[in-house]
């Protein structure tokens, strides 16, 4: 009976489509996702599935059975977990290898475990049944959508090697048992099986005379999901120990951008805001509209990847990628201070956005500081200074309650150690699927606070914990100016309770800073599962006679501190972009190229060069249009000095110039300042006045430009200078259609 089964040829791909395919039309034919396996980097015989390059929208997350090899003869054995990409699977016979692949040498055809098959590809060497050989899960896509996804697998094992004759043959064919399809539980439930036969216990076989063959797989994005969820598996007659090759993997459908505004949903009344998308989608055509009227009416804006734009009232915008509509966001306006009698913006006074990581064990504070994690903490984990009152810091495990850490949320949850026993992701917290600075700034890997609530009893008569979750001391802040609090904060995962969290801004004496109107300085709010990344925010907060305020944050189980074990059932909340504000000139920002908004360049010594600075009406309100911009170099952004002053927001100069002013430097810092006349007079005379700009100052500087300089003087093309600014994402090639 087994032999019967082994024995079945692989049907052709028109009759395997029409068993269990069906012929429906797609909605859409965009590159969710793929990948031909080729490199990211470097070169070599073989390298691990992290190194893989995909195409498509950024973000896709390639992973494959077993760990790489540590010795190739790990292909030999039955009894190892291996997978390895490579060019050709011929380079990974042991022997060839071990000849460092010299031209000519005429192999004993028994001695070699693969085929020559010049291709890049995935080669998995699975031990056990029912287990994983490659999955692929992409996002961005478009709820209630079909989406097809295909494939080749490859028979890379010399029928005539001394490996491949150790497993079963029938009629010349080697059993490959292969299930396909988005795994419900680890029995294969939703599986399909290459056959086409009953759900999970069928055979694909790929003849030993057949390289390849390719399959095409459809399904449906779930109405509520946006991601894809692909795996290849073996199925319960897989032949231990055999090793099988995956290629050109493609997942087609419609994607799903969404948007965002660099200032959030509510912005001060003329403010200038960038419009961005999630993600990098490598499309073809952009178009960003607005509509002031409800959606009755839309007007293009830009025809760029992001568009800038000056908010005056309430404003919908929305963005078609490749003609696909992205979400539609309203943008509401406020006046948010008002100088000599015109509305004004809010400069931040006070930050912590939670850092970021440059790699799983490189983390970098709010304030720059680089810390080089323990190897004993889970990848992407840190602590912080703030404190925490009755929560511990757990640096390697799931952070359970009544514990807290520094974490980067990811699609598939957070990292902790990988055990015998646990994933490497935490998957149940998935409240929020990236922290809230990498929405806005599309920063990879930003870090945001995460707090699993005390579960323990805390009041008499009650089971759930209530009270403070995050105290401590704010410094340097203004006296005498209007302030404003902002954070954001955000159910981790599902419960069975809403938390009801309570902020409060006390004085250092411990009492709510009450303003002169009465107003206490005090918010509540629910924040749910479900609901992302929730603003909350005070206003009206004003210090008399101090520049430090205590931030208080209560999470309290309200009426339901009754129920047993209230905070077991979730209560898991995140925190981010703590804030302090205060009435100031708008943020301002600055471009190489106003057109695209680009804000980097290659250019050589001797090049021309310019800088842009959008200007609101907001600004001119602010300073009366009689503002000045002042260009300024430093090369440890602490001791500053003076290049440019200009009436307008353009900048020309050449880069000989910022040479000449740091000859012996590899890297330079530059910033825009602006101020009013007499201000820029002050900054021309001694441009270390400013020094960083106290916050409670009245001007405006820009995020600094980094110039590094790979050879003090150049010539084209032996050595160049790059200009590039600190606000954007890392760059990436153009991979459409890897």
């Amino acid at each position: 009976m087994k032999k019967n089964i082994f024995s079945l040829r692989l049907l052709s791909l028109v009759s395997l489509c029409g068993l269990f395919w069906s012929a429906q039309g797609q909605d859409c034919d965009l590159n969710l996702g793929s990948t031909v396996f080729s490199p990211k980097e470097g070169k070599g015989l073989y390298y691990d599935v992290s190194n893989v390059s995909t195409g498509g929208p950024t973000g896709s997350l390639l992973s494959a059975g077993g760990s790489l090899p540590s010795d190739l003869k790990e292909f030999m054995s039955t009894k190892t977990n291996i997978h390895a990409v490579t060019s050709n699977p011929y380079y990974l016979n042991a022997q060839v290898a071990a000849d460092d692949l010299v031209e000519g040498v005429d192999y004993d055809p028994d001695t070699l475990n693969f085929k020559n098959i010049d291709k890049s590809m995935l080669l998995v060497h699975p031990t056990g049944k029912l287990s994983e050989i490659y999955s692929m899960r992409v996002y961005s896509a478009k709820p209630g959508t079909e989406y097809k996804v295909t494939f080749t697998l490859y028979n890379v094992m010399n029928p005539q090697g001394t490996v491949a004759k150790k497993y079963p043959s029938y009629d010349g064919y080697t059993p490959f048992d292969i299930m396909i399809g988005s795994p419900q539980d680890s029995y294969g439930k939703g599986m399909t099986s290459l056959t086409g036969l009953t759900e999970n216990a069928s055979v694909g076989s790929l003849g030993v005379s057949d390289d390849s063959k390719t399959y095409t797989y459809t399904g449906k994005v779930g109405a509520n999901e946006s991601s894809i969820y692909f795996a290849i598996w073996t199925g319960y007659n897989f032949v231990e120990g055999a090793t099988i090759g995956i290629s050109d993997i493609k997942i087609e459908g419609c994607i799903n951008p969404r948007i965002s505004s660099d200032q959030g949903n509510e912005v001060c009344q003329g403010e200038q805001i960038s419009l961005m998308l999630d993600r990098e989608y490598y499309a073809s055509t952009y178009k960003w509209e607005k509509s002031t009227d409800g959606g009755n009416s839309w007007t293009t804006i830009s025809s760029k990847k992001t568009a800038l734009e000056e908010v005056k009232v309430n404003t919908q915008y929305r963005c078609f990628v490749d003609g696909i509509e992205s979400n539609t966001v309203l943008v509401k306006t406020m006046v948010c201070c008002e100088v000599n009698g015109k509305p004004a913006s809010r400069k931040v006074v006070v930050e912590d956005n939670f850092g970021y990581f440059k790699n799983e064990h490189l983390y970098v504070d709010s304030e720059g500081n680089e810390t080089t994690t323990p190897k004993t903490y889970a990848p992407f984990r840190a602590t912080t200074t703030f404190t925490i009152p009755e929560h511990e810091f757990d640096p390697t495990g799931q952070i359970g309650d009544d514990y807290f850490g520094v974490i980067v949320p990811f699609p598939d949850g957070f990292y902790r150690l990988e055990g015998s026993d646990q994933p490497l992701h935490t998957t149940w917290f998935d409240g929020v699927t990236q922290d809230h600075t990498s929405m806005v700034s599309g920063k990879d890997n930003s870090a945001c606070l995460f707090i699993n609530i005390n579960k323990d009893v805390k009041s008499p008569g009650a089971q759930g914990y209530k009270g403070p979750i995050f105290e401590s001391q704010i410094d340097n802040l203004c006296t005498g100016k209007e302030l404003y609090f902002d954070c954001y904060i955000a159910s981790m995962s599902d419960t069975d309770y809403d938390p009801i969290v309570t902020i409060n801004i006390l004085s250092t004496s411990g009492d709510v800073i009450v303003n002169d109107d009465g107003k206490k300085a005090t918010t509540t709010m629910i924040p749910k599962y479900g609901d992302g990344w929730v603003r909350c925010g005070i206003s009206d907060i004003i210090l008399k006679n101090e520049s430090s305020v205590i931030l208080q944050i209560i999470a309290d189980c309200g009426d339901n501190c009754d129920k047993t074990a209230f905070w077991e059932h979730g209560g898991d909340l995140a925190i981010d972009d703590i804030k302090f504000m205060t009435c100031a000139p708008p943020q301002v920002s600055a471009y190489l190229d106003l057109t695209s908004l680009s804000l980097d360049t290659t250019v050589c010594s001797g090049a021309d060069l310019m800088i842009d600075m959008p200007v609101s009406q907001l600004l001119n309100d602010y300073f009366g249009g009689n503002q000045r911009y002042v260009l300024q170099c430093s090369v440890d952004k602490k001791s500053w000095k003076h290049l440019q002053v200009s009436k307008t927001n353009h900048f020309d100069f050449n880069s000989d110039d910022i040479i000449s002013l740091f000859p012996d430097e590899a890297v330079i810092y530059m910033r825009v300042i602006v101020a009013s006349e007499s201000a820029a007079a002050e900054f021309e005379k001694n441009p270390n006045k400013v020094g960083d700009g106290s916050n409670c100052d009245d001007f405006s500087i820009s995020d600094p430009f980094t110039i590094t300089i790979e050879c003090p003087t150049c010539t084209e093309p032996a050595s160049k200078i790059k200009i590039k600014s600190d606000k954007t994402a890392s760059d990436k090639k153009n991979k459409k259609d890897v």
